[in-house]
């Protein structure tokens, strides 16, 4: 067997969902169009619906863009409930929406930490939680992926302590 088609069998997902926070963009637009050609099908969840659309259509295959808010628990639990109408679940998820606002610490409200800690780390905990109601559900377990960063090791850039907490 061709190395070709032993990586393309290795990383088929035909017939699996997955979902993708912060797909409007970025790392999260990329990961959702490798997700798309290997051939699941994706949900490129955004708080930017505009972006998230552009995503989507500019992907194509069997992607499509939601609007979610990953700061919100009700967002979070009615993209899941989309998920489920849509595809009988989730068996990708991938928590990458996130935020790193420079501040000193010095700096720092209470308020600013608190939005960097809503988005980077309760956001992916309350999507992991519904994720896998989910995979237990239909048996066929699944996979999450949260999306950190070096800043968690290697908090070197000035201004950013709330961001490599939320990281680490």
């Amino acid at each position: 067997m061709p190395v070709a088609d032993t990586i393309t069998a290795m990383f088929d997902l035909t017939g699996r969902s997955a979902v993708v926070t912060g797909g409007g963009a970025g790392l999260g637009r990329e990961i959702a169009r490798l997700l798309t050609e290997a051939g699941a099908s994706v949900v490129v969840a955004d708080i930017d619906l505009a972006a998230a659309e552009q995503a989507a259509k500019e992907i194509g295959g069997n992607c499509q863009a939601r609007r979610a808010d990953v700061t919100e628990e009700a967002s979070i639990v009615e993209l899941f409930e989309f998920l489920d109408a849509e595809f009988g679940g989730v068996d990708i998820l991938v928590n990458n929406a996130g935020i790193y606002p420079n501040r000193l610490i010095e700096d720092m409200t209470v308020d600013a930490w608190d939005a960097v800690h809503s988005l980077n780390l309760r956001g992916p905990a309350l999507c992991a939680r519904e994720a896998v109601k989910r995979m237990r559900n239909h048996g066929r377990g699944g996979r999450i992926i949260n999306i950190s960063s070096i800043a968690a090791a290697h908090p070197a850039l000035t201004g950013n302590t709330h961001y490599a907490a939320s990281k680490a």
